[in-house]
């Protein structure tokens, strides 16, 4: 009965560290398993602080997202991505230094009808929509999965602080060999079990 118990604790620990990713702050969760097709999604999660007026030609700096220095420039990028309080999705994705080096990626309105300000809100999605884009050119350097970092309403020159955090959806073959590993410890838990 006991080797029952241990087992069950050890699968609420693991559960509770997958879905804890989730939850909480975790704004933008990012799938990079494709570097020519990256995916950042919406998680439909409220901003940790309210934050209204910086413009969405400010955007958002995805900080420390590249594990490296980055080349300067912009990448191909295409979507629905918005704060949820403005009209136009941001179409521009540019490496810059807010955090002190040349590693974050701000996500921006540049080709837009209009410039708005961007609302967040601890009672509101901070974000809908996702985007895609191309970052085969820094395939290297783009973050491991489980990896994360802040979000930083505007840029250093512009902002009114840490809206919440990204997150990096670890590859496929990560949740395979976990939920392998859970069956051969059901099974072993059961074996030993019915030997008693």
């Amino acid at each position: 009965m006991m080797n029952h118990r241990k087992f069950f604790a050890a699968l609420a620990v693991v559960a509770m560290a997958f879905t804890a990713r989730s939850m909480g702050d975790v704004l933008l969760e990012i799938n990079d398993s494709n570097p020519n097709a990256v995916t950042i999604t919406a998680t439909g999660n409220f901003s940790s602080i309210n934050a209204t007026g910086i413009s969405d030609g400010h955007g958002v700096d995805l900080l420390e997202f590249f594990t490296s220095v980055a080349p300067r420039g912009g990448f191909d990028y295409s979507g629905s991505l918005a704060p949820n309080s403005v009209p136009e999705s941001y179409d521009t994705l540019y490496v810059n230094d807010d955090s002190g080096t040349p590693s974050d990626a701000d996500i921006f309105n540049y080709n837009g009808a209009g410039y708005y300000a961007q609302n967040f809100s601890t009672t509101a999605p901070a974000f809908t929509g996702t985007a895609t884009v191309d970052f085969s050119s820094v395939a290297s350097l783009l973050p491991p999965g489980g990896d994360s970092g802040n979000i930083l309403d505007g840029n250093s020159v512009s902002s009114e602080g840490v809206i919440g955090t990204w997150y990096v959806v670890p590859e496929p073959s990560t949740y395979a060999l976990l939920f392998i590993a859970l069956c051969v410890l059901a099974l072993l838990s059961t074996c030993r079990g019915t030997q008693a």
